[in-house]
C-alpha cells in the first residue's frame, strides 16, 4: 500500500468536506420580518387616546434600528427606549399623548364644560401601518388625528419609504432637480385636477389658496413609494381649504424613470 498516496487522498477528502461544511454555514443574510399588531386605548372623563402600530419587524437589527430611529423622529423625538421594541414605543406614545392632553386641560380649566363635553373632550388617534413592500423597500404610513375643541379636529397623513438594505429613508432624495421642468409640472397639475375632479388648470387654480399655479410647490412632507408609483400628499390647509382634505397625486413608475437620480435608479430600475 502506498501510504503517501493514501495520506494525500485522505487530506484532500478532509479539506473538501471542510470546504463543504463551511460553505453550508455561509449563507447570505436574510431580512425576514414578523408583523406587529398593537392596539392600545386609554381614556379619562376628559381625554381619549388610541395608538395602533401594525408594521414589519425585521430580523436584521441594524436595519430595524435605522428604520425605527427615523420613525421615532417623525412621531416623537423624545422616546429613549429600545428602538426594536415596538410595544414599548406604542405604550410610550399612548402615555405621552394622554399626558399632553391632561396638561392642556390643566393650563386652561375653562376648556372643560360638563354640559358641553362633546366640544371639550380631547381626542388623539395615531395609526402606523404598512402601505407597500417589496424586496428592496418598505413604505409605512402615519395617520394622526387630534381634536382639541372647536368645530373639527385636524388630521395628518404621510408616508415614509425605507430602503431595506440599510434602512435609509427614500423620498425626494431619489429625484433630480425638478426646478422649472415643464413635463413634471404638467403631471403634477394633471394629478391634482383628478384629485379635485376638475377639467382645467383654471378650475384647479380656483380650488387653491395660491391661484397662480406656477408658484405651486411640492408638499412639505416627503413623497413615498407605493405599488403604483411615487405619491405626494399635501396636508390639510397646506394648499387648499379644510373641506378639500389632503390633496394628493401619484407619478406612475413608467413616467418616473427620467426624473430619477442615481440613487433612485439603483432602487427602482429593476423593479
Amino acid at each position: 500500500m502506498n501510504m503517501k498516496n493514501t495520506f494525500t487522498g485522505c487530506a484532500i477528502m478532509a479539506m473538501a468536506a471542510l470546504s463543504l461544511s463551511l460553505g453550508g454555514c455561509k449563507q447570505e443574510p436574510t431580512n425576514e420580518a414578523t408583523e406587529t399588531n398593537i392596539e392600545l386605548v386609554a381614556g379619562t372623563k376628559k381625554d381619549t387616546a388610541r395608538v395602533s402600530i401594525n408594521i414589519p419587524v425585521y430580523a436584521d437589527e441594524t436595519v430595524m434600528r435605522a428604520i425605527m430611529e427615523q420613525l421615532v423622529e417623525a412621531l416623537d423625538g423624545s422616546y429613549e427606549g429600545d428602538l426594536t421594541d415596538v410595544d414599548s414605543l406604542a405604550r410610550y406614545l399612548l402615555k405621552s399623548n394622554m399626558d399632553e392632553m391632561a396638561g392642556m386641560h390643566d393650563e386652561d380649566e375653562e376648556t372643560w364644560d360638563e354640559e358641553m363635553e362633546f366640544m371639550t373632550h380631547f381626542e388623539r388617534e395615531l395609526t402606523v401601518s404598512k402601505v407597500y413592500e417589496n424586496d428592496r423597500f418598505v413604505t409605512l404610513n402615519i395617520q394622526y388625528y387630534q381634536y382639541a375643541g372647536g368645530a373639527h379636529g385636524i388630521s395628518t397623513d404621510y408616508g415614509m419609504t425605507f430602503r431595506k438594505s440599510d434602512g435609509r429613508q427614500m423620498g425626494k432624495n431619489i429625484l433630480n432637480n425638478l426646478q422649472g421642468d415643464e413635463g413634471w409640472r404638467d403631471m403634477m397639475y394633471q394629478g391634482l385636477m383628478e384629485y379635485f375632479e376638475v377639467e382645467s388648470e383654471e378650475e384647479l387654480s380656483a380650488c387653491l389658496f395660491e391661484p397662480e399655479l406656477y408658484k405651486l410647490e411640492l408638499p412639505g412632507t416627503e413623497p413615498y413609494l407605493t405599488e403604483e408609483g411615487l405619491t405626494f400628499v399635501y396636508q390639510q390647509y397646506e394648499i387648499a381649504a379644510y373641506c378639500y382634505g389632503m390633496p394628493s397625486f401619484t407619478i406612475p413608475y413608467d413616467k418616473l424613470d427620467k426624473y430619477l437620480n442615481t440613487t433612485g435608479k439603483r432602487l427602482l430600475n429593476d423593479k
